[in-house]
């Protein structure tokens, strides 16, 4: 008998996300720097990672204080 497989949380929310990015790429959002369309939102579980991580000094880190990041020279803003 074959049974029915429900997507795994994991896997929702890659596919939610990989929406997002489709979205994003046809908007137009591209790198600043250099103009790659190839960029990450920085997801909130990775700017809480960085506050507990480093607490106090958290801000300090770009990648705290923004919201994208290219995948092709690493610029965040």
């Amino acid at each position: 008998a074959f049974r029915t497989i429900a997507p795994s949380d994991h896997q929702e929310k890659e596919n939610k996300e990989n929406r997002r990015l489709n979205e994003m790429k046809k908007i137009g959002i591209k790198c600043p720097t250099c103009s790659s369309n190839n960029i990450d939102k920085i997801s909130g579980a990775a700017k809480f990672g960085y506050i507990v991580g480093f607490g106090i000094f958290a801000p300090a880190f770009k990648k705290v204080r923004s919201q994208f990041e290219c995948k092709n020279c690493g610029y965040k803003w």
